[in-house]
């Protein structure tokens, strides 16, 4: 058994209130009526644009605009919540603005630094293979991928959860409308930096890999569920988990790597966040291939 140090027992803690502050969320969108939800839709429809583009500054500024798009959705749903559907609205409102400020600060660090993965990887070519191991995972049981007896997971992500390409990224669209951008990007850096058996590194908006030739020279089984695998990272963990703060995610997943490794950790094989779910619910998918 693992012993968490007492000094990192603050930071585990505060981590753990800001969780349960933050319960559940649905991720709706302001009403097409509400005027102080048109400057957001605005920006999200502008940032998605960026992220998409080849350019890589344009791309993180993007990733900025969208961000800051997030943070205004915010008082609009606190309004609605107020006056036309009271009560959860307005707490979407409260978690949208925790989700944007923490999506802000992320893409303001990051955006100076667009130039350390310049070369996007082409992901967007596996849309219909995705959307197809989607409906797989959706009429499979639960408990052919779930990752140990503490995860109580119904889904891997909201059923009817689709994708389609822009560019060479993927747009993911859940029920209820919300849209999310996912990037692979070539890091010439990581190729030096990390073990050569190293596949993929998740990021806020995507994922890194060392080598784009080696990445897209896997079939498409593998790819699919590799990038399944980072969305999971991208979109549960540090989104809806971690509500977008990386500053928060980064330093918990290190303090846990510190003691259980890769194997037992939260984020990748143990938990009801796991994103090993994905390897598990995709072993019989194509297992022809």
């Amino acid at each position: 058994m693992t012993h968490t140090p007492r000094r990192l027992r603050p930071i585990l803690l505060a981590i753990c209130l800001l969780h349960a502050a933050c319960a559940t969320t649905t991720g709706a969108r302001a009403l097409p009526e509400n005027p102080l939800g048109w400057p957001a839709r605005a920006l999200l429809q502008v940032g998605e644009a960026g992220e998409s583009s080849g350019l890589p500054l344009v791309r993180d500024g993007g990733r900025l605009v969208r961000a800051v798009g997030d943070l205004l959705e915010a008082p609009a749903l606190m309004v609605e919540g107020l006056v036309v559907q009271p009560g959860g609205r307005f707490l979407e409102g409260l978690d949208r603005a925790l989700v944007g400020v923490g999506s802000t600060v992320t893409a303001a660090v990051n955006l100076p630094l667009f130039f350390v993965s310049p070369r996007a990887v082409d992901i967007g070519r596996d849309s219909e293979a995705m959307n197809e191991a989607l409906a797989f995972i959706e009429s499979s049981a639960p408990e052919t991928w779930r990752c140990g007896p503490e995860d109580d997971r119904e889904m891997v992500l909201p059923e009817g959860t689709r994708t389609e390409a822009r560019g060479k990224t993927l747009v993911w669209t859940f029920p209820g409308g919300q849209r999310r951008v996912q990037a692979a990007q070539e890091s010439p850096l990581m190729r030096w930096m990390l073990p050569a058996n190293f596949i993929a590194w998740e990021r806020s908006w995507g994922f890194v890999v060392p080598d784009e030739a080696k990445f897209l020279a896997q079939d498409a089984k593998s790819r699919v569920t590799l990038i399944l695998h980072e969305f999971i990272h991208q979109e549960i963990q540090m989104r809806r988990w971690m509500r977008g703060w990386t500053l928060v995610y980064w330093p918990a997943y290190q303090i846990t790597f510190l003691g259980t490794g890769w194997r037992g950790h939260w984020a990748e094989t143990h938990g009801p966040h796991a994103a090993n779910c994905a390897g598990n619910a995709l072993k019989g998918w194509r297992s022809g291939e």
